[in-house]
């Protein structure tokens, strides 16, 4: 399955979250469990 995220760097939580690596280990979950991801 082929997933697209739009992450709002602006909004709630993820203002204080390291996005880089949110956004790798997101990547990693996704492509593991033999999915994609577009950032």
């Amino acid at each position: 399955m082929r997933f697209a995220a739009v992450l709002n760097r602006d909004g709630g939580t993820l203002r204080t979250l390291d996005m880089e690596a949110f956004s790798g280990q997101l990547r990693q979950t996704l492509e593991t469990a033999g999915h994609s991801v577009e950032i």
